[in-house]
């Protein structure tokens, strides 16, 4: 199985990171624009992860993903402003400290409130990424186990035995590690990034292209089950691989657990045509 990338954008677009309209104070998400192409979702490996099959072929638009996992940083003003839930005792961070590591303990539910009021804040429409979004993204552009190769590289990530100093200790600031192919940082390990989509235990009849996946049950009876990807602090570096899957009630929320923005690149063009 080949990897068929359809670039739309030149390369040195496609690894740039661009930083959002200063529109207000607070910090801002910073996006990477992704490629568009076409790629092998699921488990190219044989490894036997039921869930991760049938592979199939996946067609991706161009969109943006977040440079990072967000951040205390980023997510502190939506709760300063009372708008936000603050969801511990100890204030979120598990005594880690906040700034510049990835926010903690947000469940699926939590993440639609602060989307809704960064995107009120910002007038942009900033969203969860999608699976199948994800996953590409992850990958940029390789068909190994890891996004650098099949083996694992000591203090190439944050897991539960990747030699780094944060290894099931805590969580480490965002971009402590080596990017990947698309220029984006901590899509292993670090911690769990919740995606938009239910959590469906295989894939067949998901479509092949990287929109949400929403099935007739989904629809009329609704989804408590989200899909988390990547792997974190806690966890084996198994759970880092490109294309394992975890899910989660959407209401839980832990110190493993966090998220990443994504944002269409069409609307982004909109957004900056109507300045």
């Amino acid at each position: 199985m080949f990897f068929r990338s359809i670039v739309l954008l030149s390369t040195s677009l496609c690894c740039s990171a661009l930083a959002a309209e200063p529109a207000t104070t607070f910090p801002q998400p910073t996006m990477v624009d992704i490629p568009a192409g076409v790629f092998q979702m699921g488990d190219l490996n044989d490894t036997g992860s039921r869930d991760e099959l049938p592979v199939r072929e996946v067609t991706v638009k161009a969109f943006q993903m977040g440079l990072t996992e967000v951040t205390w940083d980023q997510y502190q003003p939506c709760i300063d402003e009372g708008v936000c839930e603050d969801n511990s005792e100890d204030g979120g961070d598990n005594g880690w400290g906040k700034e510049t590591r990835p926010v903690i303990e947000v469940s699926w539910d939590d993440i639609q409130v602060y989307l809704a009021w960064l995107n009120k804040k910002t007038g942009k429409q900033f969203r969860l990424p999608t699976e199948a979004e994800w996953e590409y993204a992850a990958r940029a552009g390789s068909e190994t186990t890891f996004s650098w190769g099949d083996e694992l590289i000591k203090k190439r990530a944050n897991c539960y035995s990747c030699g780094s100093e944060w290894d099931n200790k805590s969580t480490a600031p965002v971009a402590s590690f080596q990017a990947n192919a698309f220029g984006l940082h901590d899509m292993q390990g670090n911690v769990w990034e919740w995606v938009q989509d239910c959590y469906h235990d295989n894939y067949k009849k998901a479509p092949n292209d990287a929109r949400e996946w929403l099935t007739e049950y989904d629809i009329e009876d609704g989804c408590s089950e989200r899909v988390k990807r990547g792997g974190s602090w806690f966890f084996m570096a198994v759970a880092m691989q490109s294309s394992y899957r975890s899910f989660s009630e959407d209401y839980q929320r832990n110190s493993t657990c966090g998220f990443r923005l994504a944002h269409d690149a069409d609307a982004i063009v909109a957004s900056n045509n109507e300045q």
